[in-house]
């Protein structure tokens, strides 16, 4: 009886054993599966948070070199700005350079016009002074010939009437000689003492004289013009 009671115990103490260890394998299972999966888990976690960083990270290499694009691209804007604002500045200065030598240039056309008109005017003027000048002395001319010819007629028929008077002097003494006969000598001699202040009186080239004034008027005149 005792036998079979320890048999008894025996296979209750092992099937007992065999529980606790079945359920301690359980538990061991249960553990390392728990870790596995927590190991798992974790190395999921590192990845995710790698991948997370490596993200954080591409994303902080593309907002850096977003920005550093801005502010080249700011830069090169500005620089653009810049140099448009120059050109500007530029273009407006040449702009008044050349709106001032345009007003220049129209300026110096419009004196120049002006002047030329003054110039024109000017010498229209002068040769219509000229022209009037030289109509005046043709006029003078004209009057000077007159007078000229006027004294030369008076001149030549002042001479007629002294050489006329003369040749009635001759015939007259003349006849008062060959009246006087024997006293011809003597009444020559008288009369050629008489008319010799008369001759002499008249110069050799008194018909030439008017031509000398002539010649000088007309010198007078050449020299007015």
């Amino acid at each position: 009886m005792n036998r079979t009671l320890l048999i008894v115990l025996a296979v209750i103490a092992l099937l007992v054993g065999a529980f606790f260890g079945y359920k301690s394998y359980q538990s061991n299972l249960e553990r390392e599966r728990a870790e596995e999966r927590a190991r798992q888990e974790q190395t999921e976690l590192t990845r995710q948070a790698d991948e997370l960083r490596q993200k954080a990270a591409a994303e902080a290499e593309a907002t850096r070199l977003a920005e550093e694009k801005a502010r080249r691209e700011a830069a090169a804007a500005a620089a653009e700005i810049a140099r448009l604002r120059s050109e500007q500045a530029q273009a407006e200065a040449a702009r008044k350079v050349a709106e001032a030598e345009a007003a220049r240039a129209l300026a110096a056309r419009e004196a120049a016009t002006r002047e030329k008109e003054a110039a024109v005017g000017e010498a229209r003027r002068q040769a219509e002074e000229r022209e009037k000048a030289a109509l005046a002395a043709e006029q003078s001319r004209k009057e000077a010939l007159a007078r000229i010819a006027a004294l030369e007629q008076e001149k030549a028929a002042a001479a007629d009437r002294e050489a006329a008077r003369l040749a009635a002097l001759k015939q007259q003494q003349e006849l008062e000689a060959s009246r006087a006969g024997g006293s011809s000598v003597a009444s020559s001699s008288a009369t050629s003492r008489r008319t010799l202040p008369i001759s002499a009186g008249l110069p050799s080239d008194y018909k030439r004289a008017p031509h000398y004034y002539m010649e000088q008027s007309l010198k007078a005149a050449a020299e007015s013009n």
